[in-house]
């Protein structure tokens, strides 16, 4: 809990919150993201949760 819990809860915390989003959203903005292999698929690992297998992106500045 990075911000505590109860009385003595970050009174700053949904501000940070919201800041953290603006500044993903603005860099995200600014780039593309692409798959590094153009046959992946997006299957799933079961073990004991159901998470995707390793992947490679490409990050690429926007025109």
């Amino acid at each position: 809990m990075p911000y505590g819990a109860g009385t003595r809860q970050c009174p700053g915390e949904s501000l940070a919150d919201v800041q953290l989003f603006l500044f993903f959203t603005a860099i995200m903005h600014q780039l593309r993201a692409l798959t590094a292999h153009p046959n992946m698929t997006l299957e799933g690992a079961l073990d004991h949760l159901l998470r995707p297998k390793p992947f490679c992106v490409k990050v690429e500045a926007r025109d």
